[in-house]
């Protein structure tokens, strides 16, 4: 088992990057060896640049690779010294805590941000002979560049001075690992100060993070499969420092802490937030979570909702946006207004855009190798900024109006001008379930679906809450007397 879960080396990252530096001054050596007068001073210029960028590019990827190496050959350590315990494999579960993912997170951005703005200068350098000389304001796309990795810097320097201001952060566990079918308690505590009472919001979330496609260049996504909110009280800790207590729930069927396959690894992880004057409170940690012989069967992820729901009651969350009412049919009605979620509807039209520029970008670009060749960037790049921005299309004008009349469930969406119905029967509806949609970080949304007897699935409407949903859901069974 330590075998396979060292797997996580980084692979073919310090070759990259070593190819990239001996390229890069290969470039070097070749253009300062020119005879003059080959090439113009500008074709010079660029030249040199290039050979800089491209050593530049190479030396980030050998220091990516080595920060990889050395957390790695820790991992190796521990899992010698503790093969049949994986909740021991990190230095910091196996002293009771976890560290925050800050640190880390701050020098990914710093890198991506720096070798965006390497692959800008080139861009920067030709910018203005497109547009001055030739007129071609298309080229105005690839600043998107530039801009995107001057936003990983500015991310990347507010997380460094948000862990400074909260110093030596860190997750107290009160015990290793916590348990599924169990609980996950423990306190979050620093070197800061916040007032006594202060309301944070913890979410605890079990993640699938897995890369998808072939070769090597493939993404990675992350989502969601359970996850628990909740609002805490700060409390006095040591020496007068502020001190969050942490209590969760865990659910037995879901899967436990396994990093061994980076490809497709289930983690655990904690966030606590808090809007403050200046810097806003966040931390995340990845918390270590696994079946043992203390761990409950019967508390499952249905009997843990049920308690949920119980608690809440059928009340209405007092942040929720769905508007009830009688339905003229005699039954009851419920509106989920479009542009309910400006914020993500904004992240996704901006992305939409931007990848769309992207993929026009680099088929223009590629366009004087052949068509075939420009196409590609623009089919794929291009086709997703498409693909976002029906989404987003779908979450600024989307409306949806849900009635139960006469044990029938009615819906209606409405896009601007146009308006979708669909009628299901009692007798035609197996069962309704819920299911994680939208996510952004930590945020998930949760559209409604219903089951129907010949096996089908249909999506009554989404993008509510996880205490919205449930009460919805609540209603509308109770409305449909299921």
């Amino acid at each position: 088992m330590p075998e396979r879960f060292s797997s996580r080396d980084n692979g073919c990252l310090p070759l990259l990057g070593l190819l990239f530096a001996i390229g890069g001054v290969a470039l070097a050596v070749y253009t300062w060896r020119l005879p003059s007068g080959v090439h113009s001073d500008s074709d010079l210029i660029f030249r040199k640049t290039m050979s800089l960028i491209i050593t530049g590019v190479g030396i980030v990827l050998i220091a990516m690779s080595r920060r990889e190496e050395r957390s790695g050959q820790s991992v190796r350590k521990l899992a010698t010294l503790y093969p049949d315990k994986p909740w021991l494999w990190r230095d910091d579960w196996e002293q009771g805590y976890a560290r925050p993912e800050a640190a880390s997170q701050a020098v990914l951005w710093l890198e991506i941000g720096l070798l965006l703005l390497l692959l800008s200068v080139p861009i920067g350098l030709k910018l203005r002979i497109e547009l001055v000389e030739k007129g071609n304001y298309a080229a105005l796309l690839a600043l998107v560049f530039p801009i995107i990795g001057l936003l990983m810097l500015a991310r990347s320097a507010v997380s460094g001075l948000r862990h400074r201001k909260f110093a030596n952060l860190r997750l107290a566990l009160s015990g290793v690992p916590a348990v599924l079918g169990g609980r996950l308690t423990g306190r979050i505590e620093g070197d800061f100060r916040l007032p006594q009472g202060t309301e944070l919001t913890l979410v605890l979330s079990c993640v699938r993070s897995y890369v998808s496609g072939q070769g090597r260049d493939r993404p990675r996504w992350q989502r969601v499969l359970w996850q628990d909110k909740r609002s805490v009280a700060t409390v006095m800790g040591r020496a007068g420092l502020t001190s969050i207590p942490v209590e969760f729930e865990i659910p037995y069927d879901l899967p436990q802490t396994d990093s061994r396959d980076p490809d497709d690894e289930f983690l655990w992880r904690l966030t606590a937030d808090r809007n403050l004057p200046g810097l806003d409170f966040g931390c995340e940690f990845r918390t270590p979570v696994f079946k043992t012989e203390a761990s409950d069967p019967g508390r499952t992820v249905a009997s843990l909702e049920a308690k949920s729901r119980a608690r809440q009651g059928g009340t209405q969350p007092a942040d929720s946006e769905i508007l009830s009412g009688p339905s003229a049919g005699g039954g009851v009605r419920f509106y989920l207004a479009a542009a309910r979620h400006k914020g993500i509807a904004a992240a996704m039209t901006v992305f939409g855009l931007l990848t769309l520029g992207s993929g026009l970008f680099f088929g223009y670009g590629l366009s004087f190798l052949s068509w075939m060749v420009g196409a590609i960037p623009l089919v794929i790049f291009g086709g997703f900024g498409l693909l976002l921005l029906a989404i987003a299309f779908g979450l600024w004008f989307r409306a949806t109006t849900v009635e139960v009349v006469n044990r029938e469930l009615r819906v209606r969406s409405r896009y601007l001008l146009f308006a979708f119905s669909r009628t299901f029967t009692k007798k035609e509806i197996q069962s309704f379930e819920l299911h994680s949609g939208m996510q952004r970080g930590d945020e998930v949304w949760y559209d409604l679906r219903v089951r129907l007897a010949n096996g089908r699935r249909r999506t009554i409407c989404g993008g509510m809450e996880k205490n919205e949903a449930e009460w919805f859901l609540g209603e509308i069974k109770k409305d449909m007397g299921i």
